[in-house]
């Protein structure tokens, strides 16, 4: 059962992004989620490869940024899947990260899709 409460894409922080960019923030946005969409399944391959080869390092550094896109965008569940991943990357528990990926990657569909909602309205 979820129990985390938070949202999968948090509206507001997405909102106050595009109003931070001025009079171009939509069409801007619109470009950063199609290369988000490119990047972040690279991403994902990249840590995953990381982990098959015991690089806390590169899994902490993939992680991390993954984290920190997610949260600029509002994904908040996202993030917090990222942020844990990071976090045991950093104290060496790589042995448990896999488990996590899979999470990672249904937070990271639901995620796009309500990016793509957004996009499309």
């Amino acid at each position: 059962m979820d129990t985390d409460v938070r949202p999968v894409l948090d509206r507001g922080v997405l909102d106050r992004l595009v109003d931070s960019l001025g009079a171009t923030g939509p069409s801007l946005i619109d470009e950063l989620i199609i290369e988000l969409g490119d990047d972040v399944p690279v991403q994902f391959t990249t840590l995953e490869q990381a982990l098959e080869h015991g690089d806390a390092v590169t899994v902490r550094r993939v992680a991390h940024t993954l984290k920190s896109t997610a949260a600029l965008f509002g994904g908040m569940r996202l993030s917090s899947v990222m942020r844990t991943i990071e976090a045991m990357a950093v104290e060496g528990r790589l042995v448990e990260i896999p488990f996590l990926m899979r999470s990672a990657r249904e937070e990271y569909a639901a995620f796009s899709a309500l990016l793509g909602q957004w996009k499309a309205s």
